[in-house]
């Protein structure tokens, strides 16, 4: 199924409005120094913030723009984490699990430490994770070998103890060799009647069915407005066979309760085709022209409904931004030391 830019107008947003900001000293909470490594929603109201990498800060969930409490520190002991790479939330039981590494740490909702998962069995590269209605955590990490090698799902099952791998999902149903162009599936989001939602880089969502092995049920391509209006970009191969293949980058998504799937990505200058660069020859994508690193200044918000695939709104913003906290929510990080500032604006998305 293509969707194209006809599908919706876009609207910029010049003046977004800032609900509040986090890590000003006269802000309603601090985070420590550091570049934000890390956020996720924490329904129904709750933000969490990770910024360890560069401090031995722990991860801090604010609620309503406030700090309510903070789970763990960099360390090697029970409850603290070295490599921390993404954030997740069990809302069954509403633990707070870190991914480290090979490891996931996980903190109980009162801040204490919870159990420790082994998760070598999803590799260290893990794009995302989530957890399912069952109660069992997914991953997407690598898989395959030097001649296949690819990106799978992987599902802890905390009944039985046990793993399993599911799906090659790089394009179509099977690996895609080395030195040829790849989509990477990188995030992970959860319709309400549990379909799992994989959305790779360049805008291809797959819908697929976890009871039924994660069998791909629909595949999903949206060509945002902004993006080249040409053919071959109405498909993932074609665009990946185009020599002005630009590679727009997908930022972030998440599905809310009401069945919306809110999308961060890039939104492309007018004069995009100015900044392409030819990759080495011989390269991994040799002879194709490739896109410079300021193809696209600005970031779009969409929201599309998961039921029916309708796009219901497209919204430019000033800037990137990085992170979806909840419905109408997104977050863009300041970066300014020694305060760093995370500022939560409104997408003005009215419900009809």
């Amino acid at each position: 199924m293509f969707l194209g830019s006809e599908a919706s107008p876009l609207t910029e947003v010049a003046e977004p409005i800032v609900r509040y900001r986090l890590g000003e000293p006269e802000g309603p909470g601090m985070i420590f120094q550091g570049d934000v490594m890390a956020m996720a929603p924490a329904p129904p109201d709750g933000i969490l913030v990770f910024t360890a990498y560069t401090s031995d800060g722990p991860v801090q969930l604010f609620r309503n723009g406030r700090l309510d409490r903070e789970f763990g520190r960099r360390g090697s002991g029970p409850g603290e984490y070295q490599f921390p790479s993404g954030l997740v939330v069990d809302p069954s039981q509403g633990k707070v699990w870190v991914g480290d590494g090979l490891r996931m740490v996980s903190f109980l909702p009162d801040g204490s430490s919870g159990p420790t998962l082994d998760a070598s069995h999803a590799g260290s590269s893990v794009w995302d994770r989530l957890f399912l209605p069952d109660g069992s955590l997914l991953m997407v990490g690598p898989g395959g070998t030097a001649d296949n090698f690819g990106y799978l799902l992987h599902r802890y099952d905390f009944t039985t103890r046990t793993w399993s791998s599911h799906l090659p999902v790089a394009r179509d149903t099977a690996f895609v060799p080395l030195g040829q162009p790849r989509v990477w599936q990188r995030k992970l989001a959860l319709s309400p009647d549990g379909k799992v939602l994989l959305t790779s880089h360049d805008y291809e969502i797959l819908v697929l069915d976890p009871r039924q092995g994660f069998e791909i049920e629909r595949t999903i391509v949206r060509r945002p407005p902004g993006w080249p209006e040409d053919p071959a970009f109405d498909h993932a191969q074609g665009r990946h066979e185009h020599p002005l293949y630009p590679g727009f980058a997908l930022v972030d998504t998440w599905s809310d309760p009401q069945g919306r799937m809110w999308v961060i990505t890039a939104q492309p200058k007018a004069n995009w085709k100015d900044d392409l660069i030819e990759a080495p020859e011989g390269g991994q994508h040799g002879g194709f022209m490739r896109a410079g690193p300021d193809y696209g200044t600005d970031s779009l918000v969409e929201v599309l409904d998961s039921e029916t695939w309708e796009v219901l709104g497209s919204w430019s913003f000033a800037g990137a931004l990085r992170y979806i906290i909840g419905p109408g929510l997104v977050a863009r990080y300041g970066g300014d030391l020694p305060f760093p500032r995370i500022e939560v604006l409104e997408v003005p998305f009215q419900e009809e």
